[in-house]
């Protein structure tokens, strides 16, 4: 007698089953390890940006900029003129834009991408970071290098909407002056509403005593 050795539809349907079990196992592991390269990447960034810091610094007597109230804390550059931390673009100390991008962030969400990439020599009108700039128009400057080292310098933009925070509730990275780069995790949210200069006066306390 010859033996039929193809699936029945019961035993096509077992395999489909154990195939979507076992997927619905890994995806969370694969979406984790994603995520965790991302954040790997947006530490990456801000430590290049902390070394630009400390390029300028050592060519500006030890210190920061001061910022007059012109920009907002995500900006480069604006109308005709760089400021924040697009200072460090316009100056050569950071080679590209691109390490203001934080790979995790939403995009199209007041993100960096929703900004052209451009030539430094020829900036986009309004050009933003995914990072919020301590330097900036809310909090002046400047910053020496050898009494605020330990003072957080940029952040994952600290926005409590849809979108932020960009490594998931509670979990962002940030700057130091010194140039280390520090991941927090389950950071308590911030009450709701809340005035976005009070998110900021809030991290910049936080991050001051870590």
């Amino acid at each position: 007698m010859k033996r039929n050795s193809s699936f029945t539809l019961i035993e096509l349907l077992v395999v489909i089953t154990i195939i979507a079990v076992l997927a619905s196992m890994l995806l969370p592991a694969l979406q984790r390890a994603r995520e965790s390269a991302k954040r790997a990447k947006c530490m990456s960034n801000l430590r290049q940006i902390g070394i630009g810091y400390n390029l300028y610094m050592d060519d500006w007597d030890g210190s920061t900029w001061t910022q007059d109230a012109a920009g907002a804390a995500s900006l480069l550059h604006k109308d005709t003129y760089f400021l924040g931390s697009g200072l460090l673009l316009q100056h050569g100390y950071l080679p590209t834009g691109d390490v203001f991008q934080c790979p995790s962030a939403t995009k199209g969400v007041y993100a960096y991408d929703q900004y052209v990439h451009a030539e430094i020599s020829n900036p986009p009108s309004y050009w933003g970071s995914d990072y919020f700039q301590r330097v900036s128009n809310f909090d002046y400057g400047p910053l020496r290098n050898n009494v605020d080292g330990r003072k957080g310098i940029e952040v994952d933009n600290p926005r409590i909407n849809p979108g932020r925070p960009y490594h998931g509730v509670g979990h962002f990275n940030a700057l130091y002056l010194d140039t280390q780069v520090q991941g927090f995790n389950k950071l308590p949210m911030l009450p709701t509403p809340i005035s976005s200069g009070a998110v900021r006066q809030w991290f910049i306390d936080y991050l001051d005593n870590k």
